[in-house]
């Protein structure tokens, strides 16, 4: 991490230099998170220097932290910094934990800087401890156990940022793994990653303790992060979206899940302090569960702690939610669409066009193994075989899906994990039958799935070094998908 010099960057008058020559993978530097728990002058507006911070941002793809401000307990506490109202930013707000291990009588309390943002977003994106912070000083022996304000809160969620960037690392959200420490850099999630991660996993404090605008999505859970790992889809900017186009995944819920959330942000150029509106792009989101009651991003969480269903397309912001508790289990799609790309948000290709990162918390299957698993085996030429284990009571029949579109890391297509090729829309239009690997009935022990499937090896043979993706799902005899699978690959030996 590294912390934004003050004194240094008031008198260059601007961050993008420093910020740059920290990014650049030439240098030594090689910085993953910046933070900064100072700013210039409060204001309620989006300024230049708010366009300037979307701008370092948006261009060198950097984790940034920044202190809301402190005005709760003034005549206007919407008073913050002017980089804490850039859209691309995590602005840190605060509440009072009274120096307690109890979250229960945490509040705001007239702490920190608020929310709303001049056009009717949220402001704030998470809150930390305001109060009664320990933390070492300027030198061995200024140790405190007093420090406060969101200049201590802020630092705090940027921690938690850098936790999730060392876990993305690792590979514990289906990413590449780096080969060691020094090489993390090289394999980093992009900041719209990092963002949404911590705001999937957030814990949310009542309303009436910390409104919307005041707690922004709450206080981050490493213990959620890490305990949902393997139920999130992560997808870190893998789709690429032109102005009317829109990407659609489908994700399988299972019984007993206390909450889903899908939480998508699309990296925007920085906007005009001349006018009201912020975003530039607009990229929204919508959620339909398997009854078909749709939810759009963002709509009923100003004043609630979960989606209301139905609603608008959200044109404010640029980070979008949605949030439900105890999810009907079933197929939930969750739909990205292009309604405006006004200017071309992804640099790497030279179409006018935007791409977004999206998690989406709460799924089984994918590369949750803990029920219905698909195991791809190769071990020698000419053997191909299909395991599918863990389906539940009930199923009537059921399809083994196969795709030939595996460069996306394993688990991240849209089709309960898998990438839907035109093998795969085959393979749906087959009717079921006994035995069928692709689309099988519940024939019993002695048949797939209730035993593998070995491919002729003749089969195996022609399929000799070509990589395959595969999962499953059941249904009962009214059609219902009752499971999905987990996702698997294999090489052809």
């Amino acid at each position: 991490m590294s912390y934004t010099n003050y004194f240094y960057v008031y008198n260059k008058s601007t961050r993008y230099p420093l910020t740059k020559t920290l990014v650049d993978p030439s240098q030594k530097y090689k910085v993953m998170a910046q933070t900064a728990s100072w700013g210039y002058a409060r204001t309620t507006r989006y300024t230049s220097r708010s366009a300037e911070m979307d701008n370092i941002i948006f261009d060198l793809d950097l984790f940034i932290t920044q202190s809301q401000s402190n005005a709760g307990a003034t005549s206007n506490p919407r008073m913050s910094r002017p980089q804490a109202w850039a859209k691309n930013i995590v602005g840190v707000g605060g509440f009072r934990h009274y120096n307690n291990t109890n979250p229960a009588d945490d509040c705001w309390c007239r702490s920190g800087s608020t929310g709303p943002a001049q056009d009717g977003g949220v402001g704030v994106t998470l809150a930390a401890y305001y109060d009664s912070i320990r933390t070492t000083g300027y030198s061995s022996s200024s140790y405190t156990t007093g420090f406060g304000g969101t200049s201590g809160a802020t630092p705090i969620i940027n921690g938690y940022g850098q936790i999730a960037i060392q876990m993305f690392t690792e590979g514990m959200f289906g990413h590449p793994k780096a080969p060691d420490w020094r090489q993390r850099f090289a394999y980093k999630p992009h900041f719209t990653t990092t963002k949404c991660l911590l705001t999937a996993t957030s814990r949310q404090l009542p309303l009436n303790r910390a409104t919307r605008v005041q707690q922004g999505y709450g206080f981050p859970s490493m213990q959620d992060l890490y305990d949902l790992r393997n139920n999130m889809l992560v997808l870190d900017e893998l789709d690429v979206l032109r102005q009317g186009q829109s990407r659609t995944y489908y994700v399988w819920v299972k019984p007993g899940t206390k909450e889903f959330r899908s939480v998508m942000h699309h990296a925007d150029p920085p906007g005009n302090p001349a006018v009201t509106r912020r975003r530039i792009n607009s990229l929204n989101m919508k959620v339909t569960d398997p009854n078909g009651v749709s939810y759009w991003g963002q709509h009923g969480l100003m004043n609630s702690l979960t989606s209301t269903p139905g609603g608008v397309r959200d044109d404010v912001e640029v980070h979008e939610h949605v949030i439900l508790t105890n999810p009907p289990a079933g197929v939930w799609s969750v739909e990205v669409q292009a309604e405006a790309i006004r200017q071309d948000s992804h640099k790497e290709t030279p179409q006018v066009d935007a791409d977004f990162a999206l998690v989406v918390r709460g799924i089984g299957g994918g590369r949750d193994k803990t029920g219905a698993k698909l195991d791809l085996i190769s071990s020698a030429p000419g053997d191909f075989r299909v395991s599918l284990t863990g389906l539940p009571a009930g199923w009537t029949s059921g399809y083994t899906l196969f795709s030939l579109s595996t460069k996306r890391p394993v688990a991240m297509g849209n089709v309960f994990g898998l990438e839907a090729d035109d093998l795969t829309l085959a393979i749906l239009s087959t009717p079921p039958s006994r035995g069928n690997v692709f689309a099988f009935t519940n024939g019993g022990g002695s048949v797939y799935p209730g035993a593998p499937y070995r491919f002729p090896a003749e089969i195996a043979l022609l399929l000799r070094g070509r990589t395959i993706d595969g999962v499953a799902f059941v249904v009962d005899g009214r059609g219902r998908i009752v499971a999905a699978s987990s996702v698997d690959r294999v090489t052809i030996r």
